[in-house]
C-alpha cells in the first residue's frame, strides 16, 4: 500500500475547502438561500479555513524539503566518506608536520637565549 504524503493530503484539503466555498457562493448568488450578513460571516470563515490549509500545505512542503536535504546530505557523506578520510588524513599529517616544525623553531629560540 502506497503512503500518501502530507503535502498531498494538505492539497486535497485545500481543494475541498475551495469546493465548499464555490458551492456556498453559488447558494448565495444564484439561489438566494442565504442572507447577506450570514453570507459574509460564513465566507470569512471559509477564507480562514482555506488560508490555514494553505499554510499547513506550505509547512508540509518545507518539512518534506528539509527531510530530503538531510537525506541527500547523509548520502553525500556516506558516499564520500573514503575521500573524506583521505583528505582528513592528509590535513592531519600537514598539521602535525607544521606543529613539529613550530615546536622546533621555539626550542631553537629558547635555547639561543
Amino acid at each position: 500500500m502506497k503512503k500518501i504524503s502530507t503535502v498531498a493530503i494538505e492539497r486535497i484539503q485545500i481543494f475541498k475547502e475551495n469546493e465548499r466555498k464555490q458551492l456556498f457562493i453559488e447558494a448565495f448568488v444564484y439561489k438566494h438561500l442565504i442572507d447577506p450578513a450570514t453570507y459574509q460571516q460564513q465566507l470569512d470563515k471559509l477564507n480562514e479555513e482555506i488560508a490555514l490549509a494553505e499554510i499547513n500545505e506550505r509547512d508540509a512542503r518545507i518539512e518534506q524539503m528539509d527531510i530530503q536535504a538531510a537525506v541527500g546530505f547523509g548520502e553525500f557523506v556516506l558516499l564520500n566518506a573514503p575521500m573524506g578520510a583521505i583528505v582528513a588524513g592528509a590535513e592531519t599529517a600537514i598539521a602535525t608536520s607544521n606543529l613539529s616544525a613550530g615546536i622546533a623553531v621555539w626550542r631553537r629560540r629558547l635555547s639561543n637565549r
